[in-house]
């Protein structure tokens, strides 16, 4: 086993249990997909559970009033979902756990949008924004829409 990969692991271990924000780059979600990432790898159920259980404050911190970007919002959440699932990380109907995540991200109109940055996910530039990467992996999806933290695996 790699030490350095296990010095960031305990690192993340240790500061996740602070750290308030629930995003995909610098929150929670980001950690527990790396911390699912690193429980696949070297068979380490203690950390899996301890990742499912970041996922699951994840959920537990959305809220109405969250950006909807990829950096520290909705499609950040979204994208960290499906990469578990994609990955096969987690068994899951993504359909059923991102159909609240989704219906926000969509009731976004277009035409009201002020902030067209990369991280808000409205660039209108010819790479793909953070929403239509997620939108294009859940239709990818042959099941597709259902309702969240009921529907969580486990």
């Amino acid at each position: 086993m790699n030490t350095e990969l296990r010095k960031i692991t305990d690192y993340l271990l240790l500061k996740s249990p602070y750290i308030q924000d629930i995003g995909f780059f610098h929150g929670k979600m980001g950690i527990a997909v790396a911390l699912y990432v690193y429980a696949n790898r070297y068979h380490d159920q203690l950390i899996e559970e301890y990742a499912w259980d970041l996922f699951l404050q994840v959920y537990d911190g959305v809220h109405v009033d969250m950006p909807i970007g990829l950096e520290c919002g909705l499609a950040g959440i979204g994208y960290g979902t499906t990469l578990l699932c994609e990955l096969g990380l987690m068994k899951c109907d993504l359909n059923e756990i991102l159909v609240d995540v989704d219906a926000r991200i969509m009731e976004r109109d277009p035409r009201r949008i002020t902030d067209f940055s990369v991280r808000s996910a409205a660039a209108p530039q010819k790479e793909p924004t953070d929403i239509s990467v997620v939108h294009r992996l859940h239709t990818a999806s042959p099941q597709w829409p259902k309702p969240i933290r009921s529907h969580l695996p486990r």
